[in-house]
């Protein structure tokens, strides 16, 4: 089983914008704490939207992504759509298993990524393993379908996969289709112990108030952020603060 699974490829889904310091924030801490290539090898694939940091080009997202991964896919739209995105990286995986992840996440702790391989293996039903951005419950299967951090079985992806409408949010439709032909009864769990801490950041929150950003409306388009009106000095402080946690994150979660 060790031979199996030393020679295993895990493929790494990022959806991402042009935003070059939370990527690095996101890429640094996954490979220090889950994707180290001990047990796996990792290949990355990445939708990169024209949208973000005015100054940079998805072509400087690509090259971050390869100071870490020595394998890259990507693609880089002419316009941006979140629910494209998704469908088109989704396409892209061969692996049993994949990480879906976004560019604005921040692993605070070490996941083990060959016990949630073993997991899959173990329980056929299980079709997803999420990083849980607040403190986990009691009952660590009683989650749902999220595209917050998470390992998915890529079977079970695949046939959700026949369903997917670019007409809408992909977490929001596939809420309301869980269940598939192979997967009649599909489990979805939190990683960790019952009642652990929280296992990701959303470094993207404050990155949008830091830029005076709004969250898209429309789920289509990730263009539909919209520029709020800030008195300057709100504006100035909000940039502040976000580098301040930007400094915070890299020498507490990226060592």
């Amino acid at each position: 089983m060790n031979d199996l699974i030393q020679k295993s490829t895990i493929d790494v889904v990022l959806i991402a914008t042009i935003r070059p310091e939370i990527l690095k924030i996101t890429l640094s801490s996954f490979k220090n704490k889950m994707l180290y290539e001990k047990i796996f090898n990792h290949r990355i694939i990445i939708n990169i939207d024209p949208i973000g940091d005015s100054e940079k080009t998805q072509q400087d997202i690509i090259n971050i992504c390869k100071e870490y991964f020595n394998d890259v896919i990507y693609n880089t739209p002419s316009t941006p759509s979140f629910p494209r995105a998704v469908k088109w990286a989704w396409a892209q995986v061969n692996s049993e298993f994949f990480l879906h992840l976004e560019d604005d996440w921040c692993l605070k702790k070490s996941v083990d990524l060959e016990e949630i391989s073993q997991s899959f293996r173990e329980n056929e039903n299980l079709v997803s393993i999420r990083l849980n951005l607040r403190k986990n419950p009691n009952i660590l299967n009683k989650t749902k379908f999220s595209l917050n951090p998470c390992v998915f079985r890529s079977s079970y992806i695949k046939n959700l996969y026949k369903k997917f409408d670019i007409s809408k949010d992909p977490e929001k439709q596939f809420m309301d289709q869980l269940d598939t032909e192979k997967f009649p009864h599909p489990e979805f769990f939190l990683y960790g112990l019952a009642n652990e801490g929280a296992y990701v950041i959303d470094t993207g929150k404050k990155w949008r108030k830091a830029q005076g950003l709004k969250k898209w409306g429309n789920p289509l388009d990730v263009s539909s952020w919209t520029k709020g009106k800030l008195p300057y000095i709100k504006e100035k402080y909000f940039h502040l603060k976000y580098m301040a946690f930007i400094c915070y994150w890299k020498i507490k979660f990226c060592k």
